[in-house]
C-alpha cells in the first residue's frame, strides 16, 4: 500500500469522525505480545483505521465524550488504532414493528476472568414527540449480555449512552452499551448475545414514561477474542498482608484481579492505575465481580477509561503503595 493510499485513508477517517490524526510514524519496538508489528501494518493496509467509519465514529465520539466517566478528551493515534484494532464488524438489523436497531460493531477483549465489550447500535424509529427529547432521558428497559462458551458467566455490569446520530437523522439515535461480564473459563472463543427490550423516553422511571416502541431485538455474534496478558508469577501481598493478590491479567480495555478475603475498603488495597514508561498514567476503574465465600477470594474487573495501548505500560500501581512491574 502506497504512502499516498494511507494517506488518503487518513483525510477519509478525519473526514467522517472530525478526529484529526497525527502525521508522524506510528511504528516503534512492541513488547510482550500485546501489539505486533503484523497487527499494526493490518490496521494501517486493511482496516485502515476505518472499523469506527462504520459508526460515523460512535465509539470514538462515545470516549471522546467521556466514555465510562472519564473527562472528555481528544483520542491519540494509538488509542484509535487500538479501537480499531479490538473492533469487529457486524451489521445485523432486527425490527420490531416499526423500529428497526442494527448492531454495527463490537469492541470486545477478555481475560480468564472477566470478559469487556462495547456494542454500538443504530436505532431507527417513526418521528414524534421523541425526536426532541434529550439524549439522557432515552434508554431501553433492559439491555441484557449473555455468552455462550466454554466459560462460565456469574454476573455483569452494564452501561447505556444514547448519542444524537451521526448523519443528523432526526428519527434516529446511535446507542453505545457497554459490559464487564465476570465470565470465567476460556473466553477465547463464545457466542454473545444481547437483547433490546422496549424503547423509552422517560423522565422518572419510578413514575413511567413514553414508549417509543415495545419489543425485543435481539442479535447474536460469534466472537474470537485475544486474552490478556498475566502479570504474576508469585502471589503479592496488599494491604499490609491483609489480602493477597493471586491473578492479575490486563487488556487494552482493561482486566481483573483475583484477592484473598476479607473484603476491604478500596483505597486501601485495590488498583489505582497503569504507569507507562514517558510517566503518564491510566486510571483504573474498578467495576466489582464476584465473591466467592467458598473459595475465599474476590474476582474483580476493571475498565480504562479508553482503550489503551499498553505496549509501554511499566507497571500497575495500588493503593498502599503496592507496584506490579510488568516484565
Amino acid at each position: 500500500m502506497t504512502q499516498e493510499h494511507l494517506s488518503h485513508i487518513k483525510d477519509r477517517f478525519e473526514e467522517q469522525t472530525g478526529v484529526t490524526l497525527p502525521r508522524r510514524s506510528i511504528l516503534r519496538p512492541l513488547r510482550r505480545g500485546l501489539l505486533t508489528a503484523a497487527a499494526i501494518l493490518c490496521c494501517l493496509g486493511v482496516t485502515a483505521l476505518a472499523a469506527n467509519h462504520f459508526t460515523g465514529g460512535a465509539l470514538v465520539r462515545f470516549f471522546q465524550e467521556g466514555g465510562l466517566g472519564a473527562s472528555p478528551a481528544a483520542l491519540s493515534e494509538a488509542q484509535l488504532l487500538t479501537i480499531d484494532r479490538y473492533t469487529t464488524e457486524v451489521g445485523q438489523t432486527q425490527t420490531v414493528g416499526s423500529t428497526a436497531i442494527t448492531l454495527q460493531t463490537v469492541t470486545a477483549a477478555a481475560t480468564g476472568h472477566d470478559v469487556i465489550v462495547y456494542c454500538v447500535f443504530d436505532l431507527e424509529a417513526p418521528e414524534g414527540d421523541w425526536t426532541e427529547a434529550d439524549n439522557s432521558l432515552l434508554g431501553f428497559t433492559h439491555y441484557y449480555c449473555r455468552l455462550e462458551g466454554d466459560t462460565t458467566q456469574s454476573c455483569s455490569t452494564s452501561w447505556l449512552r444514547v448519542m444524537d446520530d451521526p448523519q443528523g437523522r432526526k428519527n434516529a439515535k446511535t446507542v453505545v452499551a457497554a459490559y464487564l461480564v465476570n465470565a470465567q473459563g476460556d473466553n477465547r472463543n463464545l457466542d454473545l448475545q444481547i437483547d433490546l427490550e422496549d424503547f423509552w423516553i422517560c423522565e422518572d422511571r419510578q413514575q413511567g414514561g413514553d414508549l417509543i416502541a415495545g419489543g425485543v431485538w435481539t442479535f447474536a455474534v460469534p466472537l474470537e477474542l485475544e486474552e490478556g496478558i498475566s502479570l504474576l508469577e508469585e502471589p503479592v501481598a496488599l494491604a499490609g498482608g491483609a489480602r493477597t493478590l493471586s491473578s492479575l491479567e490486563l487488556t487494552p480495555l482493561g482486566g481483573s484481579v483475583t484477592v484473598s478475603l476479607p473484603a476491604l475498603p478500596n483505597d486501601q488495597w485495590a488498583p489505582e492505575r497503569v504507569l507507562l514508561a514517558d510517566g503518564s498514567t491510566v486510571e483504573i476503574h474498578l467495576e466489582g465481580g464476584m465473591h466467592d465465600e467458598e473459595a475465599g477470594v474476590d474476582h474483580l474487573g476493571f475498565t480504562f477509561p479508553v482503550p489503551t495501548d499498553l505496549t509501554d505500560a511499566v507497571a500497575v500501581e495500588f493503593a498502599g503503595g503496592v507496584r506490579v512491574e510488568i516484565p
